[in-house]
């Protein structure tokens, strides 16, 4: 798959309060995509199929500084993100060739209103610096899509897969440190662990580095 991604982003902030707009549009490619599978015990066959699709996003988040003294500072914030995403429906083929066990599928689309409600902390020393977050997350658009399947040499064989439900919930736990260099580089390493309430827990672990102009 390749992806192409446009973003913009409009900030705006008056004393400790600020307010953050963004939205984005993605373009995505989908290009041979394959399913393996056995016939019996000895025969494999690949079923490969072209796609392509889009991704809208808006959100935005509003949040307060909260000064305890010059090194220590909490900030509540809210978030609220929409995400669409349309996949075009294709038609597989084996060896160039509309088969029995090709399979067409249709049209996709995907919707989801995010909201976040959380606290970010940040302590500051000397070029230390270290954060921390934690936020809950539910998704307030219940999902009800269906995705439409058929075979593709076979008549009137159209069948549907629910999307799985679920709580639609997480709590997210986030912590990093940051170091200034004298040169004007930054080193960050984050740490985060994401719970969904369903899914089970993710951890991720990111090191990355800046430099200022």
């Amino acid at each position: 798959m390749t992806s192409t991604h446009l973003n913009g982003l409009l900030h705006y902030q008056q004393g400790n309060g600020y307010a953050t707009v963004n939205a984005g549009y993605s373009w995505l490619d989908y290009d041979s995509l394959k399913r393996r599978f056995h016939l019996g015990s000895t025969m494999q066959r690949t079923e490969k199929g072209d796609s392509s699709g889009n991704v809208w996003t808006l959100g935005t988040v509003v949040g307060y500084r909260l000064t305890v003294n010059d090194n220590l500072s909490f900030t509540p914030k809210a978030s609220l993100d929409y995400y669409r995403v349309d996949v075009e429906g294709y038609s597989e083929r084996s060896g160039g060739t509309v088969t029995s066990s090709s399979l067409i599928l249709s049209d996709m689309q995907r919707t989801s209103l995010l909201a976040s409600l959380g606290t970010a902390a940040d302590y500051v020393t000397g070029s230390h610096r270290f954060t921390a977050e934690l936020s809950y997350l539910k998704d307030l658009k219940k999902s009800d899509d269906t995705l439409e399947m058929a075979l593709g040499t076979i008549a009137n064989n159209t069948f549907y897969l629910p999307v799985p439900e679920h709580q639609q919930e997480a709590l997210k736990i986030q912590a990093g440190y940051h170091h200034y260099f004298e040169n004007d580089i930054q080193l960050s390493v984050n740490y985060q662990i994401y719970r969904d309430f369903d899914y089970g827990t993710s951890r991720t672990i990111e090191l990355t580095a800046g430099y200022a102009f």
